[in-house]
């Protein structure tokens, strides 16, 4: 048990246990539950930020601005103190140097973090200066999880004591396949003239080693993967989830699971909202969601899709709240961006967070996938940038003939304009204040607003009085 008596004395606390244990501190290897005991007068808080990507500088000042913001003291009680452990679900860097560096801010801001990594770590360059390149990806996520295990980072499962109830965190390793793809194809001539072998990165710079010389491996040619990847991860849980379920059935608790790639294709777009049609058949694994529903965790924290998801499906959270790179932190990721990491968790679970998409489809669109109906997004889109397309769109009555300014589709979102514009982002990016660990450059505003039509506000509203019964 790693026993921090005194927040001031956590890493001699820490090498206790490396001594009482005799051994280093559990690796990705460990296939054992950790535990980990929160110091008398101590409130816990986790926080959740998947794919920070600090690759890009404008990202990493980000992170560095929402660290800035943490306090380790109530401000309202200055001397009730929080234990702050913080939810990573992949894609923080590809560089071994700049993962470390970038871990070793985080670690310096929270008590306790814990790790799953992403493609993007599974990516076979970035290595220091001076050092063999790794030879395969199997060989970089050893190297970024000899990091992890280097810095007190866990990658393997731990158990919270000291609330109410202990609280199980779980990590699942997932690799995407194609067949867990099961929703219609859009017909041919509405979908772009793209290779995806040459667009995705993955296929490129991830390398398998002895697994891809397998039977039917397929990774890459046509856009198309093998459930290989999916399923070798997928055995690596099972210890994991034996001993996490073990525990739960013999001394209680609630488990809050973690993956990066996503478990259910109701958790991302469908086809025709999207500007790339080979998005699904990159993004999950069929393994995972079996696993995740043997294991039923009170939340499953993801990432990966860059799309932010908050919703419960069949009893279960699911939580996705992605930085994204840049671009995307104008568009789909720009809540996030504003108002900065998810508070999770604080004594009790946070409120179901306002996420776009999440809402539409929850409240005002079921799941259409056999639909050709692209959005106008998509098909104005395509129609830009593959005038070939042009024809065919017009002749199924999709180019949608659009005012020209700077919030052109607003109106095509959920709650329409009135809701979609960017000042209502600015405006509302504080809404659920409570509920983030924001940049310093946020200020907050007055909740709810002053629109009695506000779709964020009602839903905020909604969420914060069931959590408050």
């Amino acid at each position: 048990m790693l026993d921090w008596d005194d927040l001031e004395e956590a890493e001699a606390a820490a090498t206790d246990k490396h001594e009482r244990h005799g051994s280093a501190f559990p690796g990705a290897d460990c296939n054992d539950v950790t535990d980990v005991k929160i110091p008398d007068g101590h409130r816990l808080r986790i926080f959740l930020m998947s794919d920070l990507h600090i690759d890009h500088r404008k990202n990493k000042e980000w992170m560095l601005s929402c660290l800035a913001s943490l306090r380790h003291h109530d401000p309202v009680n200055p001397k009730s103190c929080y234990f702050d452990c913080l939810l990573l679900p992949g894609d923080l860097c590809t560089a071994d140097e700049q993962f470390e560096d970038s871990l070793k801010m985080l670690t310096e801001s929270f008590h306790l973090i814990c790790f799953c990594f992403g493609n993007h770590e599974a990516w076979a360059h970035g290595e220091r200066k001076g050092c063999t390149p790794a030879k395969d990806s199997f060989e970089k996520l050893a190297r970024i999880h000899d990091i992890c295990q280097a810095l007190q980072v866990f990658t393997s499962p731990v158990r919270i004591l000291g609330g109410a109830k202990p609280l199980l965190l779980l990590p699942l390793w997932s690799w995407y396949h194609s067949s867990w793809d099961h929703e219609p194809d859009l017909p041919q001539q509405l979908q772009p003239p793209v290779d995806p072998e040459k667009r995705v990165s993955d296929f490129r710079l991830c390398k398998w080693g002895s697994l891809a010389e397998a039977p039917q491996f397929v990774f890459g040619p046509g856009g198309e993967t093998s459930d290989h990847l999916a399923k070798h991860f997928a055995e690596r849980n099972e210890a994991w989830i034996s001993a996490v379920l073990d525990l739960q059935k013999r001394e209680g608790g609630e488990i809050l699971s973690y993956s990066h790639f996503c478990p259910r294709q109701e958790l991302i777009l469908e086809k025709r909202f999207s500007y790339d049609q080979h998005v699904p058949k990159i993004s999950g694994s069929s393994y995972l969601e079996q696993q995740i529903r043997r294991v039923s965790p009170r939340v499953h924290a993801f990432g990966h899709t860059h799309v932010a998801w908050d919703t419960v499906l069949e009893g279960v959270r699911y939580v996705h709240w992605p930085l994204g790179n840049p671009k995307e932190q104008n568009g789909q990721t720009r809540m996030q961006n504003l108002s900065g990491f998810l508070l999770l968790f604080d004594s009790l679970w946070s409120p179901v967070q306002f996420t776009h998409w999440a809402y539409f489809y929850d409240y005002m669109e079921p799941r259409q996938p056999g639909s050709a109906e692209l959005a106008p997004w998509v098909s104005t889109g395509y129609a830009q940038v593959y005038p070939e397309m042009k024809a065919e769109l017009d002749r199924r009555g999709l180019l949608p003939h659009l005012e020209v300014r700077p919030d052109m589709f607003s109106a095509y979102f959920p709650g329409g304009l009135l809701n979609n514009n960017g000042e209502f982002w600015k405006r509302h990016a504080s809404a659920n204040l409570r509920w983030r660990l924001p940049p310093q450059t946020l200020s907050p505003q007055p909740f709810p607003c002053e629109n009695p039509t506000c779709i964020l506000c009602g839903f905020t509203r909604k969420q914060e009085e069931g959590a408050s019964r």
